[in-house]
């Protein structure tokens, strides 16, 4: 169906040419309406009057008929003639014979007749009068004709039939209603005329502003505003107008700038058809770094395809034929192609896929970057590697014999050391058994200083001997209860060191920890024994051991009320042989704190301690999760 083609008329000339068929629509509208009251009003005037009339008629034709003056009922019948709009009348008997009428001929002659000759309409309801003989004054239109039927009965047994024209009455009303709907026609059209150049001036010369605005931006010209003002719709539209230039405007800017930072950069972009030979439809300025221009490409003189290195064409066909059915829409390729100049390079491209609704794809759309330099360097650090694995492989193998040769150093020595240990051990014992009748008190003092000496001696050898297997003991890393771990720990070593006054509290959950066992369950012993020590002696000696686990970290903490330390010698406690107290105040060789800062650092967590002189010390194991 084609569109009505006063459709296509500008709104400024289509608005009037409405407004003036509303204003005559409703003139005529207004005119029909007024001719039908008019025929309404000259109907219930007349039938007024003629009631009137018709009363006094009544009466009087009943007075000439009670005198039996027939001569004047005739007269008075046929004066009704005179009276405006009559335009017949007869007086039927009872016989159904004419006894008066309008026109002398049809004096006595039967009803019958003088209908043949009169209007259908008009016959059928004088018929209606004479059967039905309503007892009152009767009056009535006859339809499509513009008549009033009276009928009125009159004493004794006769009907008084008259009929009114109203077509001038009719006339004279219709020609003021055509006066008057004119006027109105008048008024309305000037209306419209007034609403039309309101219009104009108000609306259309404002759309007219939006329109050529919108050609401008079209055109290109961003730059240009509507300059509409208000609240109305156009308004509103232009100020959508106004944001939309701006914002156009604003990425229009970063397109110039996108597409320069490309023309300037060593990346190129290309957009190829889904074709054989993948024709280029776009490629972006910066090509000529490559030695080529965009037109060698854009008009067929070069394929793309064309410049693939031959090594690499294959597999680049498969890869893009493998997305192209399959997708992902997004992949990387690294190939090498050729510049203008022969030489070849390497190239990362970025490539992404446009699909249509059916899923085929339409376009292909590629970012290349020249990384020649970087695969060279690659290439040179593949070779600072290689060379590199190997030299490490050798120094392994070195360290390795050079950890088996320390081994069995440390073992020959710790042989070697315990020997004259155990000699001077024995022959002291021998010395205090034999001859302490012989020895004076200085006497035994030296022997059992000696023999302390080597116990201290032995115990240092063996805190050694931990120290070196803690650096190159193998780990094995399992699922370990804590609780369980920790309970066991603090059990074995009130057993093994008496002191039955040192109270110590676990508060430890179920926590699966992670970690190398016999490494925590060293550390712990260690810790356990040096709280231990320098508790013990203190009024209320009390030890605590809890552990809580967060969403990244373990925390084990081992706390006292011990004698404690002061916190500037808070690094040097982690050293080895480094003792804050007389060997002759507390018993140890400096190798203890040394062990569980070792142990901790080979399973991957971290030791450190806070404590105040007098006021105990607490000493914190962190594992990360």
């Amino acid at each position: 169906m084609k569109p009505v083609k006063l459709l296509y008329l500008p709104g400024r000339v289509l608005t009037p040419l409405l407004l003036a068929f509303i204003a005559l629509s409703g003139a005529s509208v207004h005119h029909l309406l007024a001719l039908k009251a008019a025929e309404r009003s000259v109907m219930e005037e007349e039938v007024v009057s003629l009631k009137e009339r018709l009363g006094i008629e009544q009466s009087t034709l009943e007075t000439y008929l009670m005198l039996d003056d027939r001569q004047m009922v005739q007269r008075r019948v046929a004066g009704l003639g005179m009276r405006r709009h009559i335009s017949s009348a007869w007086l039927i008997d009872q016989n159904e014979l004419v006894a008066g009428s309008l026109i002398r001929t049809q004096l006595e002659q039967p009803l019958a007749e003088v209908l043949e000759r009169a209007p259908a309409g008009v016959a059928e309801q004088v018929e209606h009068f004479i059967r039905q003989r309503p007892l009152s004054v009767t009056i009535t239109a006859v339809e499509d004709q513009r008549l009033l039927l009276s009928y009125t009965p009159i004493h004794p047994g006769y009907h008084l039939i008259l009929s009114s024209d109203l077509s001038q009455p009719l006339a004279e009303r219709a020609a003021l209603a055509r006066q008057g709907s004119l006027q109105v026609a008048l008024f309305s059209l000037l209306f419209a005329m007034l609403l039309a150049v309101v219009l104009y001036l108000v609306w259309f010369r404002r759309s007219r502003r939006l329109i050529n605005a919108l050609k401008a931006i079209g055109s290109g010209n961003l730059d240009v505003r509507t300059g509409l003002y208000g609240y109305d719709e156009l308004a509103a539209i232009g100020r959508a107008v106004d944001q939309m230039a701006v914002e156009m405007g604003s990425r229009r800017d970063q397109i110039e700038l996108l597409a320069e930072l490309i023309g300037r950069s060593p990346v190129v972009a290309f957009e190829w058809k889904n074709l054989p030979d993948w024709p280029v439809s776009f490629v972006s300025d910066s090509v000529v770094v490559w030695g080529y221009s965009t037109q060698d490409f854009l008009n067929g003189k070069i394929n793309f395809i064309d410049i693939i290195h031959p090594d690499d064409l294959d597999r680049i066909k498969q890869e893009a034929e493998g997305h192209l059915n399959s997708g992902p829409d997004d992949y990387r390729q690294e190939y090498r192609i050729a510049r203008q100049d022969g030489e070849w390079i390497w190239v990362d491209d970025r490539t992404w896929l446009t699909r249509n609704e059916l899923g085929e794809v339409t376009r292909i759309h590629g970012v290349l970057h020249d990384f020649t330099e970087l695969k060279e360097a690659e290439n040179q650090v593949a070779l600072l590697v290689s060379d590199l694995e190997q030299r490490v492989e050798e120094r392994t193998e070195k360290l390795a014999m050079a950890n088996k040769e320390l081994e069995a150093f440390s073992y020959s020595v710790s042989h070697d050391l315990k020997a004259p240990l155990r000699g001077i051990d024995g022959y002291s014992q021998l010395l205090q058994e034999s001859y302490a009748e012989l020895l004076d008190e200085e006497g035994k003092y030296f022997i059992e200083n000696i023999r302390g000496g080597v116990k201290q001696m032995h115990q240092l050898i063996e805190d050694l001997l931990a120290y070196s297997r803690m650096e190159r003991r193998s780990l094995e890393e399992r699922l370990v209860n804590l609780n369980e771990l920790v309970s066991e720990v603090v059990d074995l070593q009130l057993v093994a060191e008496n002191y039955p006054e040192v109270i110590v509290d676990v508060d430890v959950p179920p926590i699966q920890l992670l970690v190398d066992k016999d490494g925590l369950g060293l550390v712990l012993r260690n810790l356990l024994s040096n709280a231990l020590k320098f508790t013990a002696g203190r009024e209320q000696p009390e030890i605590v051991v809890a552990a809580h686990q967060e969403k990244e970290r373990t925390l084990i903490s081992v706390k006292d009320n011990g004698v404690g330390f002061d916190m500037k010698y808070h690094d040097r406690i982690f050293q080895i042989f480094q003792r804050l107290h007389r060997p002759e105040d507390y018993a140890g060789t400096g190798v203890g704190l040394a062990l569980v800062s070792k142990a901790m650092q080979r399973m991957g967590g971290r030791v450190w301690a806070e404590g105040a002189v007098g006021k105990g010390a607490i000493f914190y194991l962190e594992f990360r999760t």
